[in-house]
């Protein structure tokens, strides 16, 4: 059986859906579940974490991004195996883009420093609209659309909660016409949970998903790149000028930060914990 380390922060409920909290799930599956909370600006883990480095066994950790960087920037997910996945590297845009290309919804997307943008108001290659996101997958800040002829939206709006330093390296594109938008969990090169999160820019939180957001999905997990063995791949249903809507790549995410929407939780905990096995016992499993 797996431990699993949740950060409170992120237990969204699922009631409405039939599936309990992942961590209430993973008790029922019979796991060993330390609830604790996120601490900003903590020095060390709460006590209950403290006392689960003494022990061996695989261990999953789930929580806000701001959770599982400050265990990883205090050196104690190296006690952890898998411990959080979270292959920051594998989920840049900057290192999947070459590989998925046209099958990308940013397929036309570039890559500015945030300084940069800035000073080129006015002379950006897609106007002054357009859609913004960091290159990487911690959310620097949180893609949006930016309309800079809007005064209100203006360059500091993206800095009003967290700052935005002049070198965040940032992905621009153009506005696309989105049907739908779903996340997908994917592990061990298997599709095992989807939710739709989005329809027609509204948020619309359901367990039905896409056909073709659900096909593409496949073929992702069948590639023979993977972010890692256990991963977040979101999908959007779009319109591409006069054809019919397709399916296309938003963006690859950790699994150890993931809001989950409508997902199976009980799938989730069933295939995460597996894999997690798999990881601290060998492949064998």
């Amino acid at each position: 059986m797996a431990r699993w380390i949740v950060d409170d922060i992120l237990l969204d409920r699922h009631d409405e859906f039939g599936f309990p909290n992942i961590a209430d799930a993973a008790e029922q599956a019979g796991h060993y579940v330390v609830r604790t909370k996120y601490v900003p600006f903590s020095t060390e883990p709460t006590k209950e974490v403290w006392d689960e480095l003494a022990m061996d066994g695989p261990t999953v950790v789930y929580g806000c991004i701001e959770f599982v960087n400050q265990l990883k920037r205090l050196g104690y997910l190296k006690g952890f195996r898998p411990g959080a996945y979270f292959n920051l590297d594998n989920l840049k845009v900057s290192t999947y883009s070459p590989i998925f290309g046209d099958l990308m919804l940013n397929n036309e997307f570039l890559m500015l420093p945030w300084g940069e943008i800035r000073r080129r108001i006015g002379r950006l290659p897609f106007g002054n609209r357009f859609f913004i996101r960091p290159d990487v997958v911690t959310k620097t800040f949180a893609g949006r659309v930016i309309d800079f002829d809007n005064p209100a939206d203006n360059p500091e709006e993206l800095s009003r909660y967290s700052p935005v330093g002049d070198e965040t390296i940032c992905v621009l594109a153009p506005v696309k016409d989105i049907l739908c938008e779903s996340r997908h969990l994917i592990v061990n090169k298997k599709v095992i949970t989807s939710s739709q999160y989005r329809y027609n820019n509204v948020l619309d939180i359901r367990t039905d998903v896409h056909y073709l957001a659900s096909d593409m999905a496949e073929w992702v997990a069948d590639h023979v790149w993977q972010p890692d063995n256990v991963y977040i791949v979101d999908i959007a249903v779009a319109a591409d000028g006069e054809k019919s809507p397709q399916a296309k790549i938003i963006e690859f995410n950790t699994f150890s930060c993931a809001g989950l929407y409508a997902m199976d939780t009980h799938k989730v905990v069933e295939a995460v914990s597996r894999a997690a096995d798999r990881e601290f016992f060998g492949d064998d499993l």
